[in-house]
């Protein structure tokens, strides 16, 4: 199946299918996590309950458990050490923008969700999802455990773009959620005023959570290879211009390079990470290169830390 077919397939396991593929491809082909892999050991928040096998530490057995049902089982607490990563993904009209012959920004954006996910999974860590459908939030809760990488695959490949998804609520949305310090993943086009993105930012970065940005951008959007006569139309609302696209060319590229150079000094000024991810880089080469770069980032003394 294409790209352009997966993108109004009406089938979601489809998709499912497609992401999950995806991703175990890419994150095979990542040789490195973002960070050491923690365990699951004595912390003051439960987990889940296990049965006891032979080896395990009696002290551990729920005694009130036992009382009720006869049976041994122990209580797992998740380590304190583990970390907490929320995956915000836009799901406003404008992600669903692709050129031909690529796909929309909106599945290369589900797809670096789904491998950032099923990289911090493998390392224990607890990942939540969050986004906006046409009812509101669609909020998957942090969960370390085996199997809940199906249920963030099942929840992205459920999601499509839509009008009236607002970036600024979903921020909004999310930093209501995160109760303890986290690492907030932003994955968006960020194409709305720059006041609205980084107050939207400003939120999520509160109780010092360390944020990434990656502004999810389309070649064409980056390149404006438009020469003639064109009509453009917006994709969040019933907006058409009709403009001739040489003479417009310097002007949009000198704004929106103006616009990320501004973001990227903002996300800087307040201790965030901000990445551009061109969906006509192969997702791996792009993932790869980012965790390389944050790994030499840590290792020369970055401020950019992971909260502990």
């Amino acid at each position: 199946m294409s790209d352009e077919k997966l993108r109004h397939a009406a089938d979601p396991a489809a998709r499912l299918a497609h992401f999950s593929l995806k991703a175990r491809q890419v994150v095979e082909g990542v040789l490195s996590g973002i960070h050491k892999s923690p365990h699951v050991g004595s912390s003051i928040e439960f987990l889940e309950h296990k049965q006891y096998t032979p080896g395990d530490e009696i002290r551990q057995i729920d005694w009130k458990l036992l009382a009720r049902t006869d049976r041994h089982y122990i209580k797992q607490f998740e380590n304190e050490t583990n970390v907490r990563a929320y995956l915000v993904l836009d799901s406003s009209a404008s992600m669903e923008y692709a050129s031909p012959g690529r796909e929309s920004k909106f599945d290369y954006a589900c797809g670096l969700a789904a491998s950032l996910a099923w990289l911090m999974l493998r390392q224990s860590d607890a990942v939540a999802l969050m986004t906006l459908s046409n009812s509101g939030p669609a909020y998957i809760p942090p969960r370390s455990r085996p199997g809940h990488l199906q249920a963030l695959l099942s929840a992205l490949s459920a999601q499509s773009p839509g009008r009236g998804r607002s970036l600024a609520r979903l921020m909004e949305e999310a930093a209501g959620r995160v109760r303890r310090r986290s690492i907030v993943i932003v994955i968006t086009d960020a194409l709305e005023p720059l006041e609205t993105v980084i107050s939207g930012l400003k939120l999520l970065r509160y109780r010092r959570n360390e944020v990434i940005l990656f502004q999810t951008l389309d070649p064409w959007e980056l390149e404006f290879p438009f020469s003639r006569l064109t009509l453009f139309e917006s994709l969040e609302d019933d907006r058409r211009l009709m403009a001739d696209a040489a003479a417009a060319r310097r002007a949009y590229l000198e704004a929106l390079g103006d616009f990320m150079e501004s973001l990227r000094r903002e996300c800087e000024a307040h201790g965030m990470d901000y990445r551009v991810m061109n969906t006509g880089v192969p997702l791996q080469s792009a993932l790869s290169e980012f965790l390389a770069a944050r790994a030499a980032a840590g290792r020369a003394g970055s401020t950019a830390r992971r909260p502990g």
